[in-house]
């Protein structure tokens, strides 16, 4: 695992929050280590000690571990992603007295498995450590609701949505051109192939529309070099080449100025951890039209001019011309922008949200 930091050397040293967090450099492609990374800096800068616990020393003794975070701090936190590390000490978690232990929740990471043998048992194994502590986080509602269904609880169960890097500096009445817009990696998951076929039966059922759309891909082209050659050969096959536009990775400011530009935002993917992008297409005044993931509903709220669809190509071409057709103005683009408010907030408020939890009321007395 990239990024771990070792597990203090002196057993003496006393801080306020042990980190049990796979954690990542900066880097804006790399999702849940990112958010792990984020929040662990944040943290030590509003001036709690934190000490972030070294896989390798877990996976050789998690007794051990787990005796000096309740040893020498006040809190732990645990991503649930190291439910199998952490399966052997679930009793003695449940034990725990002087630490207040508080999970975080990217993915439900049990879903992933395939045979259902297999994911009943890690569910279980995921259920077993939720319950043993005395917090849990999710960053969206629906890992939460997957991972505990009923045992959900509104004093115990908490939502941090990732932080947004980006904000429009405006909302757009109108944009000058039909451009439809998808960010993400090329890998066959994320779908950039249907849209691709998607354009083409724009072409058959709307020729007018068609005439004046493009469609622009962004993500890293190095992440499977033999799907982009494929992209770009069935472009050649359905003569689009002068209609879709496949651009390389690029940061936030790049990611904010595309959006400034799209009449419309799709994702074709059949998984998100959370699809922030989608949040931040609507903060622009951007509609949008995605295929169903975890948190596809509660990113869009039902809002007006969006739209959740089977993840065929037709589906998602009738989406297109349905909400394209419809040449949106300042006001309808206002209301797409505030509740993409609601969810791609700042990452002070995610900071916020974790220090209340971890240290309720911290906040209000240093005040």
């Amino acid at each position: 695992m990239v990024g771990w930091l070792p597990l203090p050397r002196r057993t003496d040293d006393a801080v306020d929050v042990v980190a049990l967090l796979p954690i990542a450099p900066l880097d804006p492609r790399t999702g849940g280590e990112r958010y792990n990374r984020i929040v662990l800096d944040g943290l030590q800068d509003r001036g709690l000690r934190v000490a972030v616990v070294d896989r390798a020393a877990l996976r050789e003794d998690p007794r051990e571990v787990l005796r000096y975070a309740t040893e020498h701090a006040t809190r732990v936190l645990v991503d649930t992603w190291l439910y199998r590390d952490l399966h052997a000490v679930v009793p003695q978690l449940s034990a725990t007295r002087r630490a207040k232990l508080v999970t975080l929740s990217h993915l439900c990471y049990w879903r992933t498995f395939t045979r259902p043998w297999v994911r009943a048992l890690h569910r279980r194994r995921t259920r077993r450590l939720l319950s043993a502590v005395g917090h849990r986080i999710g960053v969206s509602r629906a890992v939460l609701d997957h991972d505990l269904g009923p045992h959900r609880h509104p004093l115990l169960d908490t939502v941090a949505y990732p932080g947004c890097e980006i904000v429009p500096a405006r909302t757009m009445a109108e944009r000058a051109c039909t451009e439809i817009l998808s960010v993400a990696n090329y890998h066959p998951r994320k779908g950039f192939d249907l849209l691709i076929e998607a354009l083409a039966m724009l072409r058959e059922s709307s020729p007018e529309l068609f005439a004046r759309t493009r469609l622009r891909l962004v993500g890293d082209l190095d992440a499977d070099p033999a799907y982009v050659a494929s992209l770009r050969q069935r472009t050649r096959e359905l003569r689009l080449d002068d209609r879709v536009s496949m651009d390389g990775w690029t940061d936030r400011a790049g990611v904010a100025e595309r959006l400034s530009q799209a009449s419309l935002f799709t994702l074709a993917s059949n998984g998100e951890g959370f699809g922030m992008v989608v949040a931040e297409a609507l903060r622009f005044g951007v509609p949008a039209v995605v295929t169903p993931f975890e948190t596809a509903d509660e990113l869009l709220g039902g809002a007006a001019n969006t739209a959740i669809v089977p993840r065929t190509p037709r589906t998602i071409a009738n989406a297109w011309r349905g909400i394209l057709a419809r040449r949106l103005d300042a006001q309808a683009r206002a209301v797409l922008s505030s509740r993409g408010a609601q969810i791609a907030r700042p990452w002070e408020v995610t900071l916020d949200i974790l220090h209340d939890v971890l240290f309720p009321g911290a906040r209000e007395r240093a005040a």
